[in-house]
């Protein structure tokens, strides 16, 4: 009987082991994940996991609101990793209480995109100081000639704005339009930019890749995805599809690294325009 007993003790206790054994291992399986997430939540460092790379996405720096504009945007791959995860840089910039002086160029869409830029620029304490718009004018105008240069001299912004494209979606010869963007990115110099794709209304031929590629790393804002309400034209966005493209724009401000200023949405568009508005056409004036 006592042999019995004992058998019967040591099978218990065997199997108690066992269960020990096994809820130690559970424990781990399902606790060690936490474990490495709280760390990793609370370390500034990037990991790697075989050809993975970790990266944590600062909550304060992209809200809801922006996550709602960019997800909708159908943005490219490259646009959306500037937004989201810097390469060279985490999102760590804080919104620092600067006041621009921005000059604002491009072709016929600054006519009705000027407005609701000017309205973000008053509800921010930023100042819209002039407006070049360049009727029918392409990249080929605004590299090749001196009338970016002389606006610049004149203007002395802090922050140039310009957005060039869409008399060009169908241009082929793009290594002649490739040397004029690179000719224009060379005029800005070390001034603060920011390069906005055209709204298509069609698929282009590669423009925006020109431009894309001849921007830095995160100064660009691709356009062509955003579904935008068209003027009579079916080109141009109208006014409503302006403030759509505008706001676009503005959360990728925000959520970007790069632009590490205050850029709100205002209240309202019914802003007072005081800017200097300066306008050519390059049909009768091509500037070279």
């Amino acid at each position: 009987m006592s042999t019995e007993l004992s058998y019967l003790r040591k099978q218990m206790l065997k199997t108690f082991n066992k269960s020990r054994n096994s809820l130690l291992a559970g424990s781990l399986i399902l606790g060690l994940p936490i474990i490495l997430l709280h760390i990793y939540n609370y370390n500034p460092y990037t990991f790697h996991i075989l050809d993975i790379e970790l990266r944590k996405i600062k909550t304060e720096t992209i809200n809801k609101e922006d996550l709602i504009v960019l997800n909708s945007s159908k943005l490219s791959n490259k646009t959306k990793k500037t937004i989201i995860t810097n390469k060279d840089k985490e999102l760590e910039s804080k919104v620092i209480d600067v006041s621009h002086r921005i000059l604002f160029l491009g072709d016929s869409e600054t006519e009705r995109l000027k407005y609701p830029l000017n309205a973000y620029c008053e509800a921010n304490n930023h100042k819209l100081e002039a407006v070049f718009t360049w009727y029918s004018a392409t990249i080929l105008n605004f590299g090749f000639s001196k009338k970016a240069d002389s606006l610049i001299k004149k203007y002395k912004p802090t922050l140039i704005v310009f957005v060039v494209g869409l008399n060009e979606l169908r241009a082929k010869d793009l290594e002649k339009r490739e040397k004029a963007a690179k000719q224009f990115r060379a005029k800005i110099g070390k001034t603060p930019y920011l390069w906005i794709g055209p709204a298509n209304y069609r698929e282009d031929e590669g423009i925006n890749l020109i431009f894309e590629n001849t921007a830095d790393e995160g100064h660009f804002f691709l356009s062509k995805n955003l579904k935008l309400d068209r003027a009579s034209d079916n080109r141009h966005p109208s006014k409503k599809g302006c403030e759509v493209w505008m706001d676009s724009i503005a959360s990728f401000i925000r959520a970007s690294s790069v632009y590490n200023f205050k850029f709100e949405k205002p209240k309202t568009t019914d802003v007072k325009f005081k800017a200097k508005v300066i306008m050519a056409n390059a049909a009768k004036d091509k500037g070279y």
